[in-house]
């Protein structure tokens, strides 16, 4: 296990999406909730229409933008989830760009909180 590496951008490369899920999977160890139900989300398991990453007002979620874009990969080719919320989360801009990517192409996703 790597614990001095930080940070690992993989933009604009060819490695297939599958391959940087497995990668970025390994950084969600925060995310517990995230991490179990990607393989779910991937699959396309009905049980999942709404998501919800959320935090407190007090509490911020441990939603960061690793985890959001590998949410946004898993959720690329999700025809059954409606709804995501992502309120009280700590998404910067990486994570935001990503998830504006993706709801630019599914148009099954209706909600999306922030």
């Amino acid at each position: 296990k790597n614990s001095t590496l930080k940070t690992l951008n993989l933009d604009g490369n060819q490695i297939p999406n599958q391959v940087l899920l497995r990668v970025d999977t390994y950084s969600l160890n925060t995310q517990p909730k995230l991490k179990n139900e990607i393989p779910r989300i991937m699959l396309n398991d009905e049980a999942l229409s709404e998501l919800d990453y959320s935090g407190t007002e007090e509490e911020r979620a441990e939603t960061n933008d690793v985890s959001c874009i590998v949410l946004s990969t898993a959720l690329s080719g999700s025809y059954v989830v409606q709804s995501v919320n992502l309120s009280y989360s700590a998404i910067g801009d990486p994570g935001a760009s990503y998830l504006a990517d993706l709801l630019s192409t599914n148009a099954i996703i209706k909600t999306v909180l922030l």
